[in-house]
């Protein structure tokens, strides 16, 4: 009976601590956009003229934001496009989702 209630204690235990271990590993969109994506995409998605002429770079404002979801930035950040290098294999799933809602954030869109 003792080793039940311990078992149980440390079920309740961990099952308390998760949420902020979780919150604590949570990826920092912002950071992850400056390192990955501020040097083509601009700090507030409005890439730099030539480079938006040149390579046809779009411009992430709300009008794009309002026709594609964070799961579709995140695919395209995945597989990369013609002009642009995948992440596939240097970023997490959930590296990519924190990228696109903090990209919605700064574009002000608000489609998830």
């Amino acid at each position: 009976m003792k080793t039940s209630a311990v078992v149980l204690g440390l079920m309740v235990g961990l099952a308390a601590g998760t949420p902020r271990l979780a919150a604590q590993a949570a990826p920092d969109g912002k950071a992850l956009y400056d390192k990955n994506c501020k040097a083509c995409h601009g700090s507030k998605g409005v890439p730099p003229a030539a480079l938006a002429k040149r390579m046809k770079t779009p411009t992430i404002d709300e009008a794009y934001l309002a026709k594609v979801s964070d799961d579709s930035m995140a695919r395209v950040m995945e597989n990369g496009t013609k002009n642009m290098k995948p992440m596939k294999g240097k970023a997490t799933p959930e590296d990519l989702a924190a990228i696109a809602k903090y990209t919605r954030e700064v574009a002000g869109g608000s489609k998830q």
